[in-house]
């Protein structure tokens, strides 16, 4: 590899069933880097694609599910070092999403799928900088940069933050 790779990722969100608080859908990983951890769907980005049309893309081929694309969160750089030097070098642009509508299912480099209450994130063997993006996700959400689909129920914590960074 002699230049990085772009790539994007999913960070995708969804009212839990009993909309009080969300989920995030969560991947396995079956290849390296990060194989066996968990982290947000994604992959490269084909010539001539818009980003989002890659992260629709990778979404329906990694999941199988319907998303809204959002905001760019945040750019990360993954890079394999060895001893000859540099092994891989990806670049990837990690984007809020939001769940329209299918069943989650692992495919193509994804050996699991599942969604996670956003509140049990800690038991979860997240890969590299997976946290942190959803972190930054999640305040875009809760300072109001981003609305999600207006539930009553889910939105109370979420309101409740927005109304408090304002002051």
């Amino acid at each position: 590899m002699s230049r990085p790779a772009v790539g994007v990722g999913a960070i995708i969100f969804r009212y839990a069933e009993d909309e009080h608080e969300l989920e995030i859908l969560l991947i396995r990983r079956g290849k390296p880097p990060g194989m066996d951890g968990w982290t947000v769907p994604g992959g490269a980005v084909e010539l001539g694609e818009t980003l989002a049309e890659a992260v629709k893309r990778e979404t329906d081929e990694e999941v199988m599910v319907s998303i809204d694309v959002g905001p760019l969160v945040e750019a990360v750089n993954i890079i394999g070092r060895c001893e000859q030097g540099v092994e891989y070098h990806f670049v990837v642009l990690d984007y809020l999403c939001w769940y329209r509508h299918g069943e989650a299912r692992a495919a193509t480099d994804a050996a699991a799928a599942r969604w996670v209450r956003v509140s049990e994130l800690g038991g979860v063997n997240l890969v590299g900088q997976t946290r942190a993006v959803i972190d930054s996700a999640l305040a875009l959400i809760r300072n109001g940069t981003y609305r999600p689909p207006f539930r009553a129920a889910a939105a109370g914590p979420f309101a409740r933050a927005s109304a408090e960074s304002a002051t």
